[in-house]
C-alpha cells in the first residue's frame, strides 16, 4: 500500500503528499501499486520502493498522525500533484 497525506491551508488551498519509511536512496527508482477500484482496469500508481508499505508499517505512521497531529518527517515527504 501507499501512504497519501493533504496538508490543508487556512485559505483551503493544499498539498499533497506521498510518504516514504525511509528517504529515498534513488530518485530515479520507481515501482508500480495497483488496486481494484469497482472498475473494469486496476488503479495503478507509480511510487519510490520506499513509499510501499506492508499494513505493519503503516500502522505507526497513521497512529502518530491520529494521536499527535504529526507528520512524518520533512525528509520522508514528496510533493505530489493531484
Amino acid at each position: 500500500m501507499t501512504i497519501e497525506i493533504r496538508v490543508t491551508h487556512e485559505d483551503h488551498s493544499y498539498e499533497q503528499y506521498a510518504v516514504a519509511r525511509e528517504p529515498v536512496t534513488n530518485p530515479e527508482a520507481w515501482t508500480t501499486v495497483s488496486w481494484d477500484n469497482g472498475v473494469p482496469e486496476p488503479f495503478t500508481i507509480q511510487v519510490h520502493p520506499e513509499e510501499v508499505f506492508t499494513g505493519e508499517q503503516a500502522a505507526p505512521v497513521f497512529r502518530v498522525y491520529i494521536e499527535d497531529e504529526t507528520l512524518p518527517s520533512a525528509e520522508l515527504l514528496r510533493r505530489i500533484d493531484v
